[in-house]
């Protein structure tokens, strides 16, 4: 009788012949012959042989020996061939990540992450000695992140049913003592989230979560006066969230301009563009928690009088550590469609000291972007229209640097994301809404506990984290959850399911966030919120044309019982940590299908996770179609041997016009009560007018900021692939919803 398999680390594993008869369907796929009739005799036979020669406990290696001379005795010579490459291939792969880690690797590591994930961990999110050596596995780092996000679970009924063989090891104990009931339930079920692949926290969380520096958040916001002491502040304040992993965003239009009197010296003040160069040297020299380069956003409200100064800060080169964007208001809108002058305003006397057409600056902000790829531009009036705490803090000037979170001076905001990916039951083509439905649940947890074990750098942080309880529950791959789907991105289906699963999300992570203030308590500025008249942050909310859930019971029971945070929602860019499970970043479509990745930890390679499933899937996949498609730009459009309803779903960022990726934020953006992180992709013939119009079709629709990103136009991008050709093809719904008409996209269609 088999009891049991010895593996190659000497660990025992139950025998299970479920497990050989998957290995022999996955060769068969290979090579595009699933037969199940077969692999069941072939396992039986496997089986057979090994209860004849008598050996309890039989070796992985001899099992796999007696499986490819079943496959070969039973005529199955291809998929012998398929299944003796694939054992080669992980065995190298089993020697590849020991050789990264420096000790055998452990289960999750060998069959659920790959070589490049496992590099990438290790280069820059496992823990390592005063040495440099790594001191924990993959593994380790889950447990070790679950375990300090559930100690604020301190007291509460049990919901969850703990395996009696559960982990019982260090990271269940604390200084010693084992942790309490509910807290080992959170860590089980945090852990269970994470090794399952359906949620990452934002890179800071794994980094310092139960380490060293404690520092959780990703997001932060400071402010700056106009005087020395206040910059100087803000510039250490900069420094000291950098060395912990966090990226700054400030608005700095409250300094006076270049060339103003300074009383004080009787000398003229150098202009907010060079404080910012202050704080760019800050961040060439502390890089974020010693493993990325620290981020920053630079922010300057359209009406200050050196916005000319600040769009072009860029041009020539220099602040590399920076995103910039200008803020436009009402009134800036207003003179551009009116084409009028625009006031420029100086912030230290508040009077009026010139004027600029409005029209000619967003032109040259536009010319500008599409040179060097900033500025971006943010609504300050849609960031504001839906501002639960308007009425009581005013108006959010200013967002983290990747634009997606909006807040107040000395605010942060813990993100993590949701990976869409795995909520999809691939053979049935379907979404696992109840699976989706504990993810989100389980994720607002964590991410609320979170803010209860975080360690700022200096106090102000904690109290204004800790008064507003802010989240950021994200996505990420939207684009490789609609390929399993089978449906195109820029399609309406797709539009429609990133709205509907959005919305499902947004709907929970509320339900779940009233349900831990019912728990927990609401958060501190609940009250003088606008969620107690059952207003909610949502612009969907306040179009039930758009509903698909009943926002009556979330906006009912927020009024009734409140919130644990002020905001649930945000979609981050996601680049790193979508890295570690392989699949597409945040709401963005793929940017290639197989393409190289260029971050500061080296060059890495990659193919798109359910395209080379469903080239196995179909028989298809082999390293020469693999480098034809990568010499295609990452592109299938135009390669025969790719089935034409592939190459309808498989569509990449480059494929996709400006026009539908905007109306992929537009869906994605009403259902976010933060904000959205995505770029605007445009060919590099694209024109400075093409610029303009998805600026203007962008603040017509509601958006709170736009970045576009013309192909070729930064001299140093992340994303690396040959030049593929865009798919023209005019949507009439999308110029619909956007407000444009057929006459602004006809001249970027003939080109």
């Amino acid at each position: 009788m088999l009891k049991a398999v010895v593996k190659r680390d000497g660990r025992l594993e139950d025998f299970d012949p479920s497990r050989i008869e998957k290995a022999i369907l996955g060769a068969m796929r290979e090579v595009g012959r699933v037969d199940t009739v077969s692999a069941k005799k072939v396992t039986a036979e496997v089986v057979s042989i090994l209860e004849t020669q008598g050996d309890e406990k039989p070796h992985v290696e001899r099992i796999q020996d007696i499986v490819e001379l079943s496959l070969m005795r039973h005529g199955l010579y291809d998929v012998a061939k398929a299944y003796i490459t694939y054992r080669h291939r992980r065995e190298q792969e089993r020697a590849e990540k020991k050789s990264i880690l420096g000790v055998e690797p452990q289960r999750w590591t060998k069959k659920a992450l790959s070589v490049n994930a496992v590099r990438l961990l290790a280069s820059r999110y496992l823990l390592r000695n005063e040495e440099g050596r790594i001191i924990e596995t993959p593994e380790g780092m889950v447990y070790r992140v679950a375990s300090a996000i559930a100690v604020a679970d301190k007291g509460g009924a049990l919901t969850y049913n703990i395996p009696e063989n559960f982990v019982t090891n260090q990271y269940i104990h604390i200084r010693g003592k084992p942790l309490p009931e509910k807290a080992v339930e959170s860590f089980h079920r945090f852990a269970n989230l994470l090794f399952e692949k359906r949620f990452l926290p934002n890179s800071p969380t794994l980094f310092n979560a139960g380490a060293r520096l404690g520092q959780l958040s990703a997001c932060f916001v400071l402010d700056v006066e106009d005087d020395i002491s206040s910059i100087m502040r803000a510039a250490e304040g900069a420094a000291l969230i950098f060395k912990t992993g966090g990226g700054v965003g400030i608005n700095y239009s409250k300094l006076r301009p270049e060339g103003d009197v300074v009383s004080s010296s009787g000398g003229v003040a150098s202009g907010p563009v060079s404080f910012m160069s202050l704080i760019d040297k800050v961040a060439d020299v502390i890089k974020q928690g010693g493993r990325r380069r620290a981020a920053n956003m630079g922010i300057l409200e359209a009406w200050h009088p050196d916005v000319m100064k600040f769009i072009t800060c860029k041009e020539n080169g220099g602040f590399e550590n920076f995103n910039i964007s200008v803020m436009t208001d009402e009134e800036f809108w207003r003179s551009y469609h009116s084409n009028s002058s625009y006031p420029l305003i100086n912030p230290r006397t508040g009077m009026k000291v010139g004027e600029v057409n409005a029209r000619t600056l967003l032109q040259e902000i536009a010319r500008q972007a599409w040179m060097t790829g900033d500025p971006g531009l943010l609504f300050k009036h849609h960031i504001n229209r839906r501002n639960p705490l308007r009425q009581a803090l005013g108006d959010i000037v200013c967002t983290n640097p990747c634009g997606e979170q909006p807040l107040y001076p000395y605010e942060s905001c813990n993100l993590g994301s949701i990976n869409l990916y795995e909520h999809v039951d691939r053979e049935a083509r379907k979404i696992d809404w109840e699976k989706l439905r504990e993810s989100v649940e389980t994720s607002v947890r964590f991410l609320d506990n979170a803010i209860d074990v975080n360690r700022h750098p200096f106090p102000r942080l904690t109290e204004e984290n800790r008064r507003h309880r802010r989240i950021g529950l994200g996505i990420m791959g939207l684009a490789d959850m609609l390929y399993a789907l089978g449906i195109p991105y820029d399609s309406e289906e797709g539009f429609s399911t990133m709205s509907r699963v959005m919305e499902f999300i947004s709907y929970h992570a509320y339900m779940a966030s009233s349900s831990l203030a019912e728990e927990k308590g609401r958060f501190p500025l609940y009250d003088a919120s606008f969620y107690t008249q059952g207003l909610l942050a949502v612009e969907g909310f306040y179009h039930p044309e758009m509903w698909t859930m009943d926002w009556r019971e979330v906006s009912e029971r927020v009024k009734r019982v409140g919130l644990r945070n002020s905001h649930v929602t945000t979609v981050a860019p996601t680049g790193s940590i979508s890295m570690i499970f392989d699949v597409s970043a945040g709401l963005e479509p793929q940017f290639a299908l197989v393409y190289e990745k260029h971050v500061t930890v080296g060059r890495f390679y990659y193919v798109d996770i359910e395209f080379e499933r469903q080239l196995k899937e179909r028989g298809l996949y082999s390293m020469e179609l693999l480098k034809k498609v990568s010499e295609n730009g990452g592109s299938v459009q135009g390669i025969d041997e790719i089935p034409e309803d592939m190459r309808d779903v498989f569509v990449t960022a480059r494929e996709i016009a400006w026009w539908d990726h905007l109306r992929a934020q537009y869906e994605i953006q009403k259902w976010v009560d933060s904000s959205v992180s995505k770029t605007i992709n445009m060919p590099a013939e694209a024109t400075v007018e093409d610029v303009l119009n998805a600026y203007v079709a962008a603040e017509k629709i509601g958006v709170k900021g736009i970045t576009v990103f013309r192909d070729t136009s930064k001299g140093v991008q992340v994303l690396h692939a040959p030049s593929v050709k865009v798919r023209r093809q005019v949507r009439n719904r999308t110029l619909e919803v956007l407000g444009l008409g057929k006459e602004q996209v006809l001249a970027h269609e003939q080109r």
